[in-house]
């Protein structure tokens, strides 16, 4: 069952659940015993799952241009005093690293109901969106100071 589905017109892996998955109960339980979940519900299963991963690495590219320019992620404003900035940046940073958790914690899930190989092909799939015209990170436009 190493099929494929497109999203956003890229091919992403359809691939066949663990075994160890399925009997642990990942996909469900019923009266009949574990459930082993059909193509489609793969395929609505890593749609999903690339769903998250594309917002949670758009966040993170967000992040890390704003630490690169000294920018507030907020307003676009540069950061121009230096205890604003290094509470800001100090902030940024720990959501960086939240958002970085997040990103492993949703491969390690998949990874632990289809394989390593599935999670790596998902990852690599996302990140070949990122690479896209319509995924470039946009400019970033400096909120007008009210007074």
């Amino acid at each position: 069952m190493n099929k494929t589905f497109s999203w956003e017109q890229a091919s992403f892996p359809c691939p066949a659940p663990l075994d160890a998955a399925v009997d642990a109960g990942v996909f469900g339980i019923c009266a009949d015993g574990s459930l082993r979940p059909a193509a489609e519900e793969i395929a609505a299963l890593t749609e999903e799952q690339a769903h998250d991963l594309l917002s949670t690495l758009c966040d993170i590219r967000h992040l890390e241009r704003c630490l690169r320019r000294h920018l507030n992620p907020h307003t676009g404003q540069p950061l121009r005093s230096w205890d604003i900035r290094e509470r800001i940046e100090a902030s940024m940073q720990a959501g960086l690293a939240n958002l970085r958790k997040h990103h492993e914690a949703c491969l390690s899930a998949y990874e632990n109901a289809f394989g390593s190989s599935a999670a790596e092909a998902l990852d690599g799939c996302v990140r070949a969106l990122l690479t896209r015209p319509e995924f470039a990170l946009p400019p970033i436009e400096v909120q007008q100071s009210l007074f």
